[in-house]
C-alpha cells in the first residue's frame, strides 16, 4: 500500500511538472504570436509613408515628361507605377492579416451555414458572368467568434469561387462530417484543383500554387483563413487533384 502511494505520488508530480511546462510553452507561443503580429503591423504601416512619395513622384515625372518621353520611357514608367500598386496592395494584405492576428475574440454558438450565405451575397456581385451552383447545408452549428469565422469562410468561397471560372458546370458545396466527437468542416470545388505537392504552399503569405494569371490573388488569403482557424485552436487541410476540385477542411474543437 505504501508503494503505490509513493507511486501515485510520484506520478502526480510527474503530471503538474508536464502541465507547467506545456502551460509556459503557450504562453511563450502567445507572447511571441503578439509580438510578430505587432511587429508586421508596425512594418506595415512605416512602409506606406516611403510608397506615398514614390507614388507621387512617379506621377509627378510623367505628367512632367508625358510629351518629351519616347515609348521605352512611358513603358517603364507604367511599370514603376504598377510596381507601386502592387507594394500598396501588399501592404493592405500585411496589416489585414496583423489585424485578424490580433483582433479581440467574442466565442459564441453560431451557425457556419448562415455565414456562408452572408458570405455568398457578398462574393456573387464581383462576378456576375459566373454563378456556380451552391449548396449549403444548413444549419451548420460551430462555437466561435462569428466575424472572423465569416471572413474565413468568404475566402474558402471566394477561391472556390474563381477555381471555378472555365467550369461549364462550376458548383460549389459547403457542409460536415462527424467524426467520433469532432466536426469537420468543408468546402468542395470542382474547379482546376492543384498538385498537392504544392500543399505546402497553401498557406505561407504571398505563395501560389496557381500559375493562371486568372486564378492569382495576393496569395494571403488562405494563409488569413488559416490563421483564424489556428486562433480557434483548430486546423485546416486541403486534398485536391488537378483538374478534378479542390476540398478545404477544417475543425474547431467544441
Amino acid at each position: 500500500m505504501n508503494y503505490n502511494t509513493s507511486h501515485d505520488a510520484n506520478d502526480k508530480t510527474i503530471v503538474d511538472a508536464l502541465r507547467r511546462s506545456l502551460n509556459q510553452c503557450e504562453a511563450q507561443l502567445a507572447q511571441a504570436q503578439q509580438e510578430i503580429a505587432g511587429l508586421l503591423y508596425a512594418i506595415s504601416h512605416d512602409l506606406r509613408a516611403p510608397l506615398r512619395a514614390l507614388t507621387g513622384f512617379n506621377q509627378a515625372l510623367q505628367e512632367h515628361l508625358a510629351s518629351a518621353t519616347d515609348d521605352v520611357g512611358k513603358h517603364f514608367l507604367q511599370r514603376l507605377e504598377q510596381s507601386s500598386q502592387r507594394l500598396s496592395t501588399m501592404i493592405d494584405a500585411l496589416m489585414s492579416l496583423s489585424r485578424v492576428s490580433q483582433a479581440d475574440m467574442m466565442p459564441m454558438d453560431c451557425d457556419l451555414g448562415s455565414l456562408c450565405l452572408e458570405a455568398v451575397a457578398e462574393i456573387a456581385p464581383r462576378y456576375p458572368h459566373h454563378q456556380p451552383n451552391i449548396n449549403i447545408s444548413s444549419p451548420l452549428p460551430i462555437h466561435g467568434d462569428a466575424r472572423l469565422l465569416k471572413q474565413a469562410v468568404t475566402k474558402l468561397l471566394e477561391n472556390a469561387w474563381k477555381c471555378t471560372l472555365n467550369r461549364p458546370d462550376p458548383r460549389i458545396e459547403v457542409g460536415s462530417i462527424q467524426e467520433a466527437e469532432n466536426r469537420i468542416y468543408y468546402v468542395r470545388d470542382n474547379g482546376v484543383g492543384f498538385d498537392m505537392s504544392l500543399a505546402n504552399k497553401l498557406f505561407i503569405p504571398f505563395q501560389q500554387v496557381h500559375s493562371d494569371v486568372q486564378l492569382r490573388g495576393q496569395g494571403l488569403g488562405l494563409a488569413m483563413t488559416q490563421r483564424i482557424i489556428a486562433r480557434h485552436g483548430g486546423r485546416i487541410w486541403a486534398q485536391s487533384e488537378p483538374h478534378h476540385g479542390t476540398q478545404f477542411f477544417f475543425a474547431i474543437p467544441s
